[in-house]
């Protein structure tokens, strides 16, 4: 609430008209459907299939003929300096106490093992569990009457669970009808599962039969099933001395964070002043080498987009190192691998360059903007002859522009194909018919 400068009173308030707005649409919502022809349409829309010859106007076209005056850059520069900014700096001396390095030398004893186990048994508890195959008959995808398509495949399952009464294979009729073709050529063989690994109708109707047991049809979203459960483990507690290693290593990783913490925190007591005191990397490195467990190094001159590997991937070490002021001192900052300490040797803030530094890079920058107006100028006179009748196939020929096709794609795509525009800002694309085909506005 504070963070949002709301106080009880107004947030109460706030989740009353929500709940009150929810209640109206769901009022609103009771009893509206939709017509078959209405779902048809939207169905249609959605899944339509566009295939689109395009002729594009690249800038490099224009490019030979754009000419940037140092005076005009200049003052392109000025306007548009936070483009050009030269990003911040910075060279740290840090040290490091790693969990990994530390654990090699931390003991666990068997009391410690014992005392945990004792105390986290639920953990240790494994569910229920069944090994089982099944044979699966999906509804007819090509079938567009659903109720129809649900009884042809509820009968053909039915037809396979008779057979299975009779006597015949599991593992036979399997191989030979069931339409999971990953387990079926294994027999139906889906190996052991718990509580969680399947669809819910599926796992209610495995879990709850014994070894031995074949169930009826059970039916799930992929269409419907005949289970044969083969074995079965109840619930049951793991021993300690299956899961001491496991329970070992988490140990020692815990004892291990603590000690990085200790390493960490007597670091910045112990060389609080020298860190404040000098740069000198040599200093800094002896006054280390006096705390045991601790590596230390240097990261060099880098920015923040340049930073080094065992940096780069974690968020907090590059803000901890890239808010540091020349010769300021991090506190300790953990990562999942360690602590860390950052003294920072020299800092360069982000500035704005001199114009001879980048007079190459903004004379390109507008060089680009300018090619890129010259071919939305020249696309547009393109589509202008189009609209008025001339054949953009000939004037692509004519005038050597690409012409290529897009392949076919649909809305839910996102961007339409080699183009790289988003559908969502040209959804009129799929209005286009054969009678009229030519899009009458720029796609960019």
């Amino acid at each position: 609430l504070k963070a949002n400068r709301l106080n009880a009173a107004e947030f109460e308030k706030s989740v009353k008209d929500e709940m009150a707005a929810a209640k109206i649409q769901g009022k609103a919502a009771e009893g509206v459907k939709a017509a078959d022809d209405e779902v048809r349409d939207a169905y249609l829309t959605e899944m339509r299939k566009i295939n689109l010859e395009y002729l594009e106007v690249p800038p490099s076209r224009f490019a030979s003929a754009v000419k940037v005056a140092d005076d005009a850059a200049k003052a392109f520069l000025q306007k548009n300096s936070s483009d050009f900014l030269t990003p911040a700096r910075v060279n740290a001396f840090y040290s490091y106490a790693g969990f990994e390095e530390l654990a090699k030398d931390v003991k666990v004893t068997g009391d410690e093992l014992k005392d945990y186990y004792a105390k986290n048994e639920k953990r240790f508890e494994l569910p229920p569990r069944v090994k089982a195959r099944h044979i699966l008959i999906k509804l007819d995808e090509n079938e567009k009457d659903i109720a129809k398509a649900k009884k042809a495949a509820a009968d053909k399952a039915g037809e396979m669970l008779a057979r299975l009464k009779k006597g015949e294979k599991f593992t036979g009729l399997a191989k030979k009808y069931s339409d999971d073709k990953g387990s079926g050529s294994q027999g139906g063989d889906l190996g052991w599962f718990s509580k969680g690994m399947m669809v819910k109708p599926f796992e209610d109707a495995a879990l709850g039969m014994k070894k031995g047991d074949m169930s009826g049809l059970v039916q799930t979203e992929f269409g419907y099933h005949i289970i044969l459960v083969q074995d079965r483990q109840e619930s049951r507690l793991l021993p300690l001395k299956e899961v001491e290693p496991m329970i070992r290593k988490m140990l020692a990783k815990q004892k291990a964070w603590s000690l990085a913490r200790d390493s960490a925190r007597e670091f910045s007591r112990e060389l609080d002043g020298v860190f404040k005191e000098t740069k000198d990397v040599a200093a800094l490195k002896k006054a280390a080498s006096k705390v045991k467990g601790v590596r230390t190094g240097t990261t060099g001159l880098v920015t923040e987009a340049g930073i080094g590997a065992e940096f780069a991937k974690d968020v907090k070490l590059r803000e901890a190192l890239f808010l540091l002021k020349d010769g300021g001192v991090s506190g300790p900052v953990e990562t999942d691998k360690g602590v860390y300490v950052f003294k920072a040797l020299r800092r360069e803030d982000s500035r704005v360059p001199d114009y001879k530094d980048v007079a190459g890079k903004v004379k390109e920058r507008m060089a680009l903007e300018k090619s890129i107006a010259e071919a939305k100028i020249g696309a547009e006179g393109i589509l202008t002859r189009v609209r008025g009748g001339e054949d953009i196939r000939a004037i692509a020929k004519n005038e050597k522009y690409a012409f290529s096709e897009t392949g076919f794609f649909k809305r839910g795509d996102g961007v339409i194909p080699k183009i790289g525009a988003s559908i969502g800002e040209a959804e009129k694309i799929f209005d286009l018919k054969k009678a009229a085909p030519n899009y009458p506005e720029l796609v960019l």
